[in-house]
């Protein structure tokens, strides 16, 4: 009887071990000069507000959702890039950005990319819209699985705040065109009544 048993027991005992925690992950160490005279605020819709890392295989069910059971944000991705576009961008407007897409995606077992889309609005102290823009940016990652994900992440978030500095600073170079104007035709005496 007591031979009989011993399988039951292991498997039990298996059973009741307990579960390794999954690594917590972020976009990777914060930057070494950072900024905070951007307003950053970052929305996104419920199954995005999710610390699961997701991906899909395009190849085979490309509607279905995975996650990777062993790794996790280590907050929701809305204020992981809250955070970090904050750090990376030094602009005096208020940057509003909706999440649409931030997922690993799989063409091939062997080959799969990162993807971050976006939208992106750009707002005036009082509140006036300045430019609006949607944003879709995505990288081959290094190796097919989480590592070459979060790498590529880590690359990604860099190249999306690289492009809102440069939409802000074109923005803001417009901003300041109808005031260099006035200050020119003055500086001329365009526009000045003839006596």
């Amino acid at each position: 009887m007591r031979l009989v048993l011993w399988p039951f027991l292991i498997l039990t005992a298996c059973s009741l071990a307990p579960r390794r925690p999954p690594a917590l992950h972020d976009f990777g160490p914060p930057p070494a000069e950072t900024h905070s005279r951007t307003q950053v605020v970052v929305t996104a819709p419920t199954w995005l507000q999710d610390r699961r890392l997701r991906y899909r295989f395009l190849f085979a069910d490309p509607t279905q959702v995975r996650f990777y059971a062993d790794h996790r944000w280590i907050a929701h991705p809305p204020a992981l890039l809250q955070q970090r576009l904050s750090a990376l961008l030094n602009s005096p407007y208020r940057l509003r950005v909706e999440l649409h897409d931030l997922e690993q995606v799989f063409d091939t077992p062997n080959r799969s990319r990162v993807v971050l889309r976006f939208f992106a609005e750009v707002t005036a102290s009082e509140g006036q819209s300045l430019g609006s823009r949607f944003f879709s940016l995505e990288k081959v990652t290094s190796s097919a699985d989480v590592h070459g994900a979060l790498s590529g992440y880590a690359e990604l978030i860099e190249h999306a705040a690289t492009s809102l500095r440069a939409w802000l600073e074109s923005i803001h170079a417009e901003s300041q065109a109808p005031a260099r104007t006035r200050a020119t035709n003055s500086e001329t005496g365009i526009g000045r009544a003839k006596k």
